[in-house]
């Protein structure tokens, strides 16, 4: 469901009753005085309790009793501006956003963690990179249900929640710690797939797909040694999997692994292990279609910093079996994150 409809139907589904009871956001206070306020982590436990006896019989139920201690280590990151002290917190979730937030306030894109869920190459959480490098387009690549939100924060904007009370009290609560930023021109990026039945497979009922909405999202750009580059684009193949006949919106994984000697070449063949393509596409076929054969690179571009633009068009031979498809792919996109590389990784404008 878009995310502005689903807001809208929250809202009025609260309104008329319906909607399941929910606990009460905690107030926002002032996490700038909380940082300014902090200076070790035992003072800061011992005037952080747990007053409610029935919270006490929760956090006890689920044996994390260093729930206090590790919240102060969020101050003491935040304090130094330093990630480190957010290694020691038990849980990932809340060591995660300690990372998050530390990048944030640093405005340090380099310091969002990287992950590499299942399906996807390594790369730093979306709303993290747009919220540290304070540039709300970045926020194209995070799930549709969290954009609202990652808008919101990097916008310092409440008004961008879509009545998110949870998203409301964040945008609250950082707004002593960071200026409101402006918003920025959106990045050139157009994606298009020509594909036409080949080895007796009928022609597909369109034979032309508009995939801007994955070129909006950027790409990856990983360093892999010994002068190769892998370039990704796109969501990651459980994504692409769940895509059905009928569907109304294509999905695309792509990843393209180079040398440095390849870069210059006008046009090269791809051979095994230099390309993965997992697309679905409406009407086409039940299953995502994966390279077989012939890929050919016509033309690759990538920009050497975030913000800098990615072009690149290639042919390849998909497979949904027993049908063949010859494929055009083009995209035009810009360098959303920088992996494994220790020089200048971001300064998008």
């Amino acid at each position: 469901m878009d995310p502005k409809l689903q807001a809208d139907f929250a809202r009025l589904t609260a309104e008329a009753g319906l909607a399941e009871p929910t606990d009460v956001p905690p107030p926002s206070g002032d996490l700038r005085a909380e940082i300014d306020a902090f200076t070790d982590l035992d003072a800061c436990a011992r005037t952080r309790k747990l007053a409610d006896p029935l919270l006490g019989d929760a956090i006890e139920s689920m044996g994390y009793d260093t729930l206090i201690l590790d919240a102060c280590r969020m101050l003491e990151a935040l304090k130094a501006k330093d990630p480190k002290p957010c290694n020691p917190i038990a849980l990932s979730a809340l060591r995660a956003r300690c990372q998050i937030s530390v990048a944030v306030l640093a405005s340090k894109p380099a310091l969002c963690p990287v992950t590499a869920p299942p399906g996807r190459s390594a790369a730093r959480d979306p709303t993290c990179l747009a919220r540290a490098s304070r540039d709300e387009r970045l926020c194209a690549a995070a799930q549709a249900t969290d954009r609202p939100t990652c808008v919101a924060l990097t916008l310092a904007d409440p008004g961008r929640c879509m009545g998110d009370a949870v998203c409301v009290r964040q945008v609250a609560r950082w707004s002593g710690l960071i200026e409101k930023p402006g918003e920025h021109r959106p990045f050139e990026a157009q994606a298009r797939v020509d594909l036409h039945g080949i080895d007796g497979t009928p022609e597909p009922s369109a034979a032309s797909f508009d995939l801007t909405d994955v070129a909006r999202q950027g790409a990856v750009v990983s360093r892999l040694g010994a002068g190769r580059t892998k370039l990704t684009v796109g969501t990651g193949s459980a994504l692409a999997a769940g895509l059905r006949d009928g569907a109304s919106q294509p999905r695309l994984l792509l990843e393209i692994v180079v040398s440095s000697t390849d870069l210059g070449k006008a046009e090269r063949p791809l051979g095994p292990g230099q390309i993965t393509i997992d697309l679905s596409l409406p009407k086409v076929g039940r299953r995502p279609l994966t390279t077989v054969a012939d890929a050919k690179l016509g033309a690759l571009e990538i920009g050497p910093e975030v913000g800098k633009p990615v072009k690149l068009a290639l042919a390849a031979t998909l497979l949904d079996a027993p049908n063949k498809y010859a494929a055009k792919i083009e995209i035009e996109t810009f360098v959303r994150d920088i992996i494994g590389e220790t020089g200048r990784q971001h300064g998008s404008k």
